[in-house]
């Protein structure tokens, strides 16, 4: 009944002032039944006549992620592109931005546009300095930069998230980023100091910890402590993989 007579407004009204925002409903009702085609058309109604910035905004964005989902994926990522480019709205910060670069920066990495995805991601960081939005971001990044081949750079990221307890549930699996490119590099000073710090943040990928700690201690001569480490792995992770490749270590 809502929906027929949000269309009789914009049938019998249509320039009058309740056209935008019945279209914005009329674009909400058909997002959420999954007609995506006739959603996208609704809010971009909305955004040619809403006068409330935040409006034009929101719907801009909805827009946006119905045409992707109808199929139109370079038609959306370009309104995406304008929505992210609105750093304000109004007095306060866009709402919308963020979440739009996180989607632009995943569906650039999926298209194998590296560099482009990793210029979201640093973009965001420079406006969410701290907590689990820029711990999210920066984990990615690292993984970019990993992949490009900078290890280093890779590695300041995942040392600042690792290092920050408002990071939340990205902290544990940063600590881990960062002690296993630093195995890899054969920086085995770094593996020590990563080492402690991850065993007292993550438990469930404790036996793998030990086992890169194990194996930096006896390349630094260190023997004893690391039979220790092989004895715990091989003794109460018996079913890690970390197990399986203790016993060579060990001997």
């Amino acid at each position: 009944a809502a929906e027929n007579t949000f269309l009789k407004v914009i049938a019998e009204y249509p320039a009058g002032q309740y056209v935008a925002s019945s279209s914005y409903r009329l674009g909400e009702m058909r997002e959420a039944r999954s007609e995506y085609s006739n959603a996208a058309d609704n809010f971009a109604t909305t955004v040619k006549r809403a006068t409330d910035p935040s409006i034009r905004l929101a719907a801009l964005y909805h827009q946006a992620l119905s045409l992707e989902k109808s199929g139109h994926q370079k038609e959306g990522e370009v309104l995406f592109r304008t929505v992210a480019s609105e750093k304000q709205l109004g007095t306060g910060p866009n709402p919308y931005r963020t979440p739009t670069l996180m989607h632009l920066a995943t569906l650039a990495t999926n298209s194998g546009n590296k560099q482009e995805a990793l210029a979201d991601y640093r973009t965001i960081m420079v406006t969410e300095t701290k907590g689990e939005t820029f711990a999210e971001a920066a984990l990615n990044a690292a993984q970019i930069e990993s992949d490009l081949g900078h290890p280093e750079e890779a590695h300041k990221l995942l040392e600042k998230v690792a290092s920050s307890k408002d990071s939340g549930r990205w902290q544990s699996i940063a600590s881990l980023g960062a002690l296993r490119l630093a195995a890899q590099s054969g920086d085995n000073g770094a593996v020590l100091r990563t080492s402690e710090s991850a065993l007292a943040i993550d438990s469930e990928n404790k036996p793998e910890i030990l086992l890169l700690q194990a194996n930096a201690l006896r390349k630094l001569g260190k023997n004893g402590k690391a039979l220790e480490n092989y004895d715990i792995i091989i003794r109460e992770y018996s079913v890690s993989k970390a197990a399986s490749e203790a016993p060579f270590q060990r001997l």
